[in-house]
């Protein structure tokens, strides 16, 4: 091996620390740069008002109005608010997408559908609150804010806190309320942590695997049609068998060593579809053509290792537009929460995904079947 590569073998050991540091410094830079960018958050209002000599008055119909219009919060009741000051706030135009419903029910239903991070609920009496405040005779109005756990319980960690903390500063007082929240035991990193500490070894297991079971398994060298058949059956074997192994330590890992309450009966299916699928377009673009293969599972480790743990709103640019979209590490991700947090059914969930790589495995296994090997040493 040394010999076909000649002088090239020499810069070797010094290529490889580089080729890490790379393939490293792509998986960070979106957990580095990440940042909340317009994110999809409900406000309902059912504030009924109250009758004033002068005229009637409408807080809760002002505060959305403000929040819709992106003017921040200001200070409630007061028309003149500066909202400048809420650039650096929750409430900033780039920080949250606000989506208004009509009632708290259809909210909740949105929640439970999995569609919005969360949503603020404005009572009926809110401006009656206001103005008991206003005249000393009550405490601050208060609202209810509601975070979703199953959407990313990351993104929910941080909403729940800011939002508290921007709605106090304009004098109002919050009742924060999880919605689909999952008691998975652990420490208090856990909801957050708990989905990349799963799917980053898996991950890492199935891309080494899927290229080592084409390396060891798969003929080259002008193999003949009907070795090739026989070398894929035997992959079709090793690999749904290693596949299965590969989910349960991926797994067990979380529940053995980070001591987490997760549903493993209908959580290691969903695993184990999952790395059969990542591995059977891996193991047979590998066989198709090795570079080709170790190129793509390279690529996609590097730039979707954050997929997984981020919400979309809180990449970069880049990665929400290119990247994304189709890295198996999103699917992973939005599958596990799924299963966890709002009880979805194993194979329910991000079927059409997994459906396209076994489709590409497919192909790529039927290419490299019928195409002829060329045998080591012939000419071109």
């Amino acid at each position: 091996m040394l010999e076909k590569l000649g002088k090239r073998a020499v810069a070797a050991p010094f290529m490889l620390p580089l080729l890490i540091c790379c393939i490293l410094g792509l998986a960070m830079t979106p957990i580095l740069r990440a940042q909340m960018n317009d994110i999809p958050f409900v406000v309902v209002t059912l504030d009924k008002g109250s009758e004033l000599p002068i005229s009637d008055v409408n807080v809760g119909d002002e505060l959305v109005s403000r929040l819709l219009d992106g003017e921040g919060l200001g200070a409630i009741g007061d028309d003149e608010a500066d909202s400048d000051d809420d650039s650096s706030s929750p409430f900033g135009n780039a920080t949250i997408k606000w989506v208004q419903l009509n009632s708290e029910e259809e909210l909740r239903d949105a929640l439970a559908a999995n569609e919005y991070y969360g949503g603020i609920v404005i009572p009926e009496d809110f401006t009656a609150q206001q103005m008991r405040s206003v005249t000393g005779l009550g405490g601050a109005p208060t609202l209810k804010v509601l975070v979703n756990d199953a959407k990313n319980p990351m993104l929910a960690q941080q909403m729940g806190p800011n939002l508290k903390s921007g709605l106090l500063q304009a004098g109002i007082s919050v009742d924060v309320e999880e919605v689909n929240a999952a008691d998975i035991g652990g420490g208090t990193m856990a909801p957050m942590m708990a989905v990349q500490l799963l799917v980053m070894p898996l991950f890492i297991m199935t891309l080494i695997g899927s290229i080592l079971l084409s390396v060891v398994l798969w003929p080259r060298d002008g193999a003949s049609r009907r070795v090739r058949v026989i070398a894929f059956v035997k992959q079709l074997v090793v690999g749904a068998i290693l596949s299965a192994f590969i989910a349960f330590v991926g797994t067990g890992i979380d529940v053995w060593f980070g001591g987490l309450d997760l549903p493993m009966d209908r959580l290691f299916p969903f695993v184990w579809l999952a790395v059969g699928a990542i591995m059977a377009a891996i193991v047979f673009l590998c066989d198709l053509a090795l570079p080709l293969g170790a190129l793509v599972a390279i690529t996609t480790f590097a730039l979707g290792m954050s997929c997984a743990m981020l919400a979309p709103e809180m990449l970069p640019p880049f990665w929400q537009e290119w990247v994304y979209p189709w890295v198996p590490q999103h699917f992973l991700g939005d599958g596990v929460r799924a299963i966890v947090y709002l009880g979805a059914d194993a194979l329910s969930t991000q079927l059409n995904y997994w459906a396209t790589l076994y489709g590409i495995g497919a192909v790529a296994a039927v290419l490299s079947i019928i195409v002829p090997q060329r045998a080591q040493g012939e000419g071109r």
